[in-house]
């Protein structure tokens, strides 16, 4: 990797797609000796080759944007691995089962499978590849080294785990990565658990080699600690036996020596933020045969190289310094793996997709076509809708709607007849498949609901398929102790299934970690409804943008305030400080949404003054980009299904172009009734919740 951080893309970065020159949402990775690249790539749902200066790549394993349980067809792939003869094994997530494709076939042969797998992450090839034939000694053998002939059967043994979550010697609790040795021995980031354990070959029963000690019961000890973790994440295991261990929310990497009790910070450590003294969240890290440490900073969009023995400060080889997410040269977005081979180049899987460009006259025919529910007609059947409240558009095309009436969520494709409920039944209640009028949903990558069920004062977690949804936040009534939650408007759910509420009638927005079910914590206000700077008053909008600074459009007090991870007080980056309402270009009035760019400025949903207000970075003021005199108290705001990328110049004009509705009621082609929520996808296609015609309404761009 040269020293400039005008990082060589290889491969992609022509936006996300299934095109020969494009990835789409890249996990695995794999380098053969000639340099040769090989991506898994989920959403395309294919295995793509490309070799060393190509532009195009060509897909080895897998039908471009082609999803099925077929020998010829992936779901979902997350991770692969190449053996010297060429031979891909994929983990082909969606359909359980690892596949094995030959070099030029054009199906693949499943070497493992079961029904039991659940959203499987990893794939890696033991030393000995768990072959009974005659190979190598453990410690000679290269990795991924494979029999020509090698079989397995389509069975599989636990090696470790029994498929139910714990804190014991044999049980897990979301394992996160895990690494093999050159005796078989298998590491496991346990991340649920806050610790690493290790299993010896053939041995159901762990060992914690890294990681307090859990207390009695299942409530994990996570800490900052020198023997503690907070959310571990990936692991790196040197030829000594010395682990390397990737501890996200400590923002750091530590180093444990066999036997020791205790870890050293060998990278980080120092809090969050984006100085090189600093790392963000991590999700994988790489050694090398000098014991460098490579850090993929997941949430600081870069690549840093931490020298053997030096903890002060990494060195920038990948990405910006200043943590900013991009699709040009010297930039990155949300790094996931890091590959370094022998000759120090580096491979890295980057998210990167090309930015929702937004034109300054930009505008969509005033014609539509019904795409859920039927025109001022409400009713519980597969084709009508009752009050719909929210949309949400996948990657597919596929169309979610939450029913508020009908406590259901529906599902309309992109040619749709009739829906299909995804979650809740017609019969209101709170039970693990029923929901009561939820107001709010999220659609996550891997397509897991998250739903804001605010009749039942809780978040339902709904996994793909699944007849049952579970509670990730809340549930035990109104209230506002810890456990608890109000009369709440806003959700934002983050990429490590976070989840933020804007718990409105308590004044406060709180936190609820992943997997932790239990209690929240107030991240913002909690300290009475008034103006000051630990105070909100009503709060509504929230987003939570890549280093985890909150934004929280504070109704009542017409402003909008900033928290920074960690902070005890908000600063105001938008409206009067003082929290005077009103129509100058300094001032808010209740405003209901607000979005960051990739930039740092900030939009805000200027509800009382029906307009929308630009505030750049420092700003003392709003610059209008949208007004329009018939908005009647508008809630919601989103961007593009692209994630909030816009130009660096973009600029509007002070009017607007009606693109849906006439600002007169109704219920004809050309009308809305008291419409709710709006969405925009990546083909700039437009769908509105149209609240009492009780249907959803799509305008193709154009």
């Amino acid at each position: 990797m040269p020293d400039t951080c005008g990082v060589p893309r290889v491969a992609g970065g022509n936006g996300a797609g299934t095109a020969a020159n494009q990835t789409y949402s890249p996990w695995g990775i794999s380098v053969d000796v000639n340099g040769t690249l090989f991506i898994v790539e989920y959403s395309a749902h294919r295995v793509s080759k490309w070799l060393k200066n190509a532009t195009t790549g060509i897909t080895v394993a897998g039908q471009s944007g082609v999803s099925g349980p077929w020998a010829y067809l992936f779901l979902n792939p997350r991770a692969l691995a190449v053996d010297q003869y060429g031979y891909l094994y994929v983990m082909d997530s969606g359909n359980k089962r690892i596949q094995r494709w030959w070099p030029g076939a054009s199906y693949g042969f499943t070497v493992a499978s079961s029904t039991t797998l659940s959203n499987p992450y990893g794939l890696s090839i033991g030393i000995t590849a768990s072959i009974t034939t005659t190979t190598p000694s453990p410690s000679t053998l290269p990795p991924n080294q494979v029999c020509a002939t090698a079989i397995w059967n389509s069975t599989f043994n636990l090696a470790a785990g029994t498929g139910t979550a714990g804190s014991t010697a044999t049980l897990l609790y979301n394992p996160y990565d895990v690494f093999i040795d050159g005796q078989q021995s298998i590491y496991v980031v346990d991340n649920y658990n806050n610790r690493v354990q290790k299993y010896l070959a053939g041995s159901n029963v762990s060992t914690t080699v890294a990681g307090l000690s859990l207390t009695v019961g299942l409530t994990p000890t996570a800490g900052s600690a020198s023997p503690q973790f907070n959310s571990p994440t990936g692991i790196f295991v040197d030829l000594t036996g010395i682990i390397y261990v990737a501890d996200y929310n400590n923002y750091r990497v530590q180093k444990w020596l066999p036997g020791d009790p205790f870890g050293s910070t060998v990278a980080g450590g120092h809090g969050p933020g984006t100085t090189l003294d600093k790392i963000g969240g991590v999700q994988a890290i790489y050694v090398d045969a000098q014991s460098n440490i490579y850090v993929s900073e997941y949430t600081n969009h870069r690549v840093s190289l931490w020298t053997a023995g030096n903890t002060t400060a990494g060195k920038l080889v990948a990405g910006t310094s200043n943590g900013v997410a991009g699709s040009g040269a010297n930039q990155l977005k949300y790094p996931w793996d890091i590959y370094v081979i022998s000759n120090g180049t580096l491979y890295i899987v980057d998210q990167t997709q090309l930015p929702n460009q937004v034109c300054a006259t930009a505008q969509w025919n005033a014609t539509f076509s019904i795409v859920g529910g039927t025109t001022s007609t409400s009713g519980n059947t597969a084709s009508r809708l009752n009050s719909p409240y929210d949309v949400f558009v996948d990657g597919y095309g596929n169309i979610y709607v939450a029913d508020y009436s009908n406590n259901r969520i529906q599902r309309f494709t992109s040619s749709p007849v009739n829906g299909t409920t995804v979650a809740g039944a017609l019969t209101s209640g709170s039970g693990y498949s029923q929901l009561y009028l939820p107001t709010a949903i999220f659609l996550d990558a891997n397509r897991t609901l998250y739903i804001l069920d605010s009749g039942n004062y809780r978040v339902q977690k709904w996994l793909y398929g699944e007849p049952l949804g579970f509670t990730v936040a809340g549930g035990y009534g109104f209230g506002s102790t810890a456990n608890k939650i109000s009369t709440s408007y806003g959700l934002f759910v983050d990429r490590q299934s976070n989840i933020y509420i804007s718990d409105t009638a308590n004044h406060r927005v709180v936190f609820w970690q992943a997997r932790n079910t239990t209690t929240g914590r107030v991240i913002a206000g909690g300290n009475g409804a008034s103006i000051g700077a630990n105070q909100l008053y009503n709060p509504r909008g929230i987003f939570v943008d890549s280093t985890n600074a909150l934004y929280i459009a504070d109704y009542s007090n017409h402003r909008v305030q900033k928290w920074l991870s960690g902070a005890s007080n908000g600063i105001t980056v938008a409206g009067d400080p003082s929290g005077a309402s009103g129509s100058l270009v300094y001032q808010l009035t209740n405003p209901t949404a607000v979005i960051v760019d990739q930039y740092g400025n900030i939009y805000v949903l200027d509800s009382g003054n029906r307009r929308i207000q630009k505030w750049e970075p420092g700003s003392t003021f709003g610059i209008t980009v949208v007004y329009e005199l018939s908005l009647s108290s508008p809630l919601g705001m989103r961007f593009a299904q692209i994630p909030n990328q816009i130009c660096a110049g973009p600029s509007w004009s002070s009017t607007f172009a009606t693109v849906a509705g006439t600002g007169i009621s109704g219920t004809s082609a050309s009308t809305l009734y008291n419409p709710f929520s709006v969405y925009i996808d990546g083909l700039d296609t437009v769908y509105i919740a149209d609240y009492n015609n009780h249907r959803v309404q799509k305008y193709l761009s154009g």
